[in-house]
């Protein structure tokens, strides 16, 4: 994919409230004010050129601007409005092979990991980060989805999480047949019908509509709870409302 855009930040640069900073100027350094340091003590004589006295103590000037005074900004940096950025952003997986050299480069740099890096001795494949972290995600999910089996009455049919190579258009098994649950090759034929039993399809889509239409009347109202819209202007004195 390629994505274009353009930003624009309204963004200030920051400042100390008391303009107690101040930044050195190169084009506001006079040469003629120019100290060598003492070959002595290695400090600049308090009473040549360049110094200034604030609050009863001297400071070398020279070419140094104070924020807020003189016109010199607060930020001592002046601020752009005038910002616009333009956006160019590109997709690597332009095969279809699932790598991703942003995951790639993210992980050298240190911004992106694996879910279990405290754990895991072995080396990373950089260019097979994101389908590594998929398959943790999937154990997770298929272990709380077992979890929730725990629950279910004797006889009732168990739930499940999808087998990772089902149904997939990318990476190593784009465009190929497994079954749902086993994973196990299927021909096409037996496939198709596969997908009529494990695939959502307009009849389950409309269900869906109408389970969504009707929702008050299939969740039950929550009771004791107050309306948060009727108490907005009051003062909270913690993140939960009781």
């Amino acid at each position: 994919t390629l994505n274009l855009g353009l930003r624009y930040d309204l963004l200030p640069h920051v400042y100390e409230k008391n303009n107690r900073v101040a930044n050195f100027v190169p084009a506001d350094f006079n040469p003629a004010e120019a100290q060598t340091p003492s070959a002595t003590t290695g400090s600049l004589n308090p009473n040549g050129p360049g110094f200034q006295t604030i609050d009863g103590a001297s400071f070398y000037l020279n070419g140094m601007e104070i924020a807020g005074q003189n016109g010199f900004p607060r930020g001592v940096v002046q601020n752009d409005y005038y910002t616009p950025e333009p956006r160019v952003g590109f997709a690597y997986d332009l095969f279809g092979t699932d790598h991703s050299s942003s995951a790639h480069w993210a992980y050298v740099w240190g911004v992106k990991g694996r879910y279990d890096e405290p754990k895991n001795e072995h080396a990373p494949d950089l260019d097979d980060l994101n389908d590594y972290n998929r398959h943790l995600y999937r154990d997770e999910v298929a272990g709380l989805i077992e979890r929730f089996n725990g629950a279910l009455k004797p006889g009732q049919p168990k739930l499940y999480a999808p087998h990772i190579k089902f149904n997939r258009e990318i990476g190593r098994w784009a465009g190929q047949k497994f079954h749902a649950q086993t994973g196990e090759p299927i021909d096409d034929r037996a496939y198709a019908e596969h997908l009529k039993d494990y695939m959502p399809g307009p009849a389950d889509k409309k269900l869906l509509l109408d389970i969504i239409e009707t929702e008050k009347k299939w969740i039950a109202e929550k009771t004791g709870a107050r309306d948060p819209l009727a108490s907005i202007g009051e003062v909270r004195k913690s993140a939960i409302n009781l």
